[in-house]
């Protein structure tokens, strides 16, 4: 099988063909779409604190990350890079920058 999408949990894989994947506006009262994605055959991952507040925790504190309703996406070749990048970049704040070539970013806030 090559033609494919699956998503589980913030987490969205695509094989071959052109896929449209949703992502929700960082509102935890409404389900609303920010933008459309299309993937083949890359994955995407989204962490944020619009859904859960404070389940994402900072390794140099020990508390959760404290933002504002937001959320990050990251477009990579598998959900494993795509995921650990997506919480990584949310703990470090959309200033961060040294993201690898082959990686795609996007940030939203409320």
């Amino acid at each position: 099988m090559r033609d494919y999408v699956f998503g589980l949990g913030g987490e969205v894989i695509a094989g071959d063909g052109d896929w449209p994947v949703e992502i929700e506006r960082p509102n935890s009262c409404t389900r609303e779409i920010s933008r459309t994605l299309t993937l083949r055959n890359r994955a995407l991952a989204t962490s944020g604190n619009y859904h859960q507040p404070g389940h994402i925790i900072d390794p140099h504190t020990g508390k959760p990350v404290k933002r504002p309703a937001s959320w990050v996406s990251v477009i990579a070749n598998d959900c494993a890079t795509a995921d650990a990048w997506a919480t990584t970049l949310f703990v470090l704040g959309p200033e961060f920058r040294g993201i690898p070539a082959g990686i795609e970013v996007t940030w939203q806030s409320k």
